[in-house]
């Protein structure tokens, strides 16, 4: 009964469906998302070898020994440089295969995502020529490759990046062959160029579709869909109301990882109304998303309009006992029959109200009409109505008792 009284004191006489900005409710709940079906998508689709390939380059610089002769020209004489070779160049072919080592490891810390890599690098060095032909030495190295990155959901409920990603190289095991014992030859920069190439390729054909694998927009779908359901509210002995929302905008605060997890919050802004079922309504699609960031908690106006058909249904049901007042000298019992909503002006609700007063004239039937603004006591969960005027049309002997008993202050006050 309390909610029913809530209702009318609110909004019995509003109409069908409100757009004032006071009105505006807003919905605010975390979203979460596994990130493991990324990781496993992305060791899924990369291969095991990253970079193979052959390239040539020279492993030995030749030592050169320099003198300085003379040279005569008439009778003037300068000294020349001149510089031989004493050892020779030994040209090389590295043969270089750069693989992954183990699966990728996706984690985020905050705003921040990071994709890890093992990786191991393999050089056989060949040399070529009379003297390089004998040559043949292996080097092994590994590093851990990162890519650092900072993703973000667009607005068209696509994976984008707020910033280019970075790689970050740690070699454990730098690799470097060592030629007759006494030649070191790295071939650092050879594989950092090449796992930088395979980074290249990776953020630009893999990454962002690697990513969409995040994909909050079909956890949104439900609960957009679902909230445009209308809800049925039973009311005692009348018809139902039927609790109703529709969304206006949708938004995302900005992703943040913990671990292997990816979560936001979903902010949805729009109206509910409870009222009388709307038999053709279609639910809105879901829109792109607004660059509003939500805010978090619930906020939740509901205008409420109930039939004056249900009002007066519900009213017959509820209909206060019989009660006995003192008017002037007498006691006057007053007992309500039946009782029949309408509107009426400035805010106020009218009711026609057929009364009986079996103990001041038999078998009487009175019908008064009273208009009352009603206020909703929260603390108390009291309906009470001001400003009543009532109207009756009795007359003759009955006019100045009826008058009198209108006029009290306690019929008044049992009254509203």
């Amino acid at each position: 009964m309390n909610c029913l009284k809530l209702a009318l004191s609110i909004a019995l006489w509003m109409a069908n469906f409100p757009a004032n900005a006071d009105e505006i409710s807003t919905i605010s709940v975390p979203l979460n998302a596994s990130l493991d079906v990324v990781e496993e998508i992305a060791n899924q689709s990369l291969p095991q070898n990253l970079v193979s390939g052959s390239t040539g380059r020279t492993c030995v610089e030749p030592e050169r020994a320099c003198t300085k002769i003379p040279e005569f020209r008439g009778l003037k004489v300068t000294m020349k440089n001149r510089c031989v070779e004493v050892t020779p160049r030994i040209d090389c072919t590295i043969d270089q295969s750069v693989d992954r080592v183990g699966g990728m490891n996706v984690s985020g810390d905050g705003p921040a995502l990071a994709v890890t890599q093992r990786v191991s690098g393999r050089a056989t060095v060949r040399g070529r020529g009379d003297i390089g032909r004998h040559i043949r030495e292996t080097a092994t190295g590994e590093v851990v490759a990162t890519v650092s990155l900072q993703p973000k959901i667009n607005a068209d409920w696509s994976v984008g990046l707020a910033s280019p990603p970075t790689l970050n190289l740690n070699w454990t095991q730098s690799p470097k062959a060592r030629l007759f014992n006494l030649i070191d030859v790295t071939f650092q920069r050879d594989a950092d160029a090449a796992i930088q190439s395979a980074f290249n390729s990776f953020t630009q054909n893999q990454l962002l579709a690697l990513l969409s694998n995040i994909n909050l927009k079909e956890q949104v779908r439900p609960i957009w869909y679902d909230l445009q359901t209308q809800m049925p509210i039973e009311l005692p002995n009348a018809e139902p109301l039927y609790l109703n929302f529709r969304p206006r905008t949708v938004a995302l605060a900005p992703l943040s990882f913990d671990g292997n997890r990816a979560s936001t919050r979903l902010g949805l802004v729009g109206h509910f109304k409870l009222g009388e079922k709307d038999s053709d309504q279609m639910p809105t699609s879901l829109p792109p998303l607004s660059n509003s960031p939500p805010q978090a908690g619930i906020t939740i106006n509901v205008p409420i309009k109930i039939p004056m058909e249900s009002a007066t249904d519900i009213l017959a049901n509820e209909l206060p006992s019989e009660d006995t007042f003192t008017v002037l000298g007498r006691a006057v019992t007053v007992k309500i029959l039946s009782a029949r909503f309408e509107n009426a002006n400035h805010g106020k609700i009218g009711v026609t109200i057929t009364t009986e007063m079996p103990s001041l004239f038999a078998d009487t039937k009175l019908p008064l009409y009273f208009e009352g603004r009603p206020e909703w006591h929260a603390q108390s969960s009291v309906l009470s109505f001001q400003e009543i005027i009532i109207q009756h049309d009795s007359n003759g002997a009955a006019n100045q008792f009826v008058n009198a008993l209108l006029a009290s202050t306690p019929f008044k006050r049992w009254l509203s």
